[in-house]
């Protein structure tokens, strides 16, 4: 997201300076929100919390197209977004330290790792091309596509098993 965000601005009409005041929103507000959802994941069932964060992914790529031309908003959207959709990296590291100890824990961790850098290597090639091929929206449908397909896993997974 922070790396295509700044393209998608440009392509909307944004200057160079301004796009990069896109990254920075999502900076400032990844910071801002991890003691509140910290707070949170204390006070309510992390897994639910997590699958809100995640659904932010969804509103965000659709919010996005209606605030783009109206760069305090698209500011505002992209420091709340930016800001809850880090908390499924950090939830979910919170939830695996709630449910393994020991070597099991150290095992998770690194699975964890892996599959979030898979993620983070095959997601931006695939935004990329959707933003090259239905220009810039396209970067929208892939980030919205990958959390609502996240949101549908963590919820239908929830139904099958106890949730940690």
């Amino acid at each position: 997201m922070a790396g295509l965000i700044p393209v998608y601005a440009v392509r909307s009409g944004y200057s160079e300076a301004h796009a990069a005041l896109c990254v920075t929103a999502m900076a400032i507000g990844s910071i801002v929100f991890q003691y509140p959802l910290g707070a949170l994941a204390d006070r309510m069932n992390r897994r639910t919390l997590l699958a809100l964060c995640a659904a932010t992914g969804v509103i965000g790529s659709l919010l996005t197209p209606f605030v783009v031309q109206i760069p305090t908003l698209m500011y505002l959207l992209l420091f709340v977004w930016g800001g809850l959709i880090l908390g499924v990296y950090s939830i979910g590291l919170t939830m695996l330290g709630q449910r393994y100890k020991g070597a099991e824990l150290a095992n998770a961790n690194a699975g964890f790792v892996i599959l979030y850098s898979l993620g983070l290597l095959l997601g931006p090639a695939g935004e990329g091309v959707a933003l090259d091929t239905w220009n810039p929206h396209g970067l929208l449908v892939v980030l919205g596509a990958i959390c609502a397909v996240y949101v549908g896993f963590l919820l239908f997974r929830r139904g099958r098993t106890n949730p940690a």
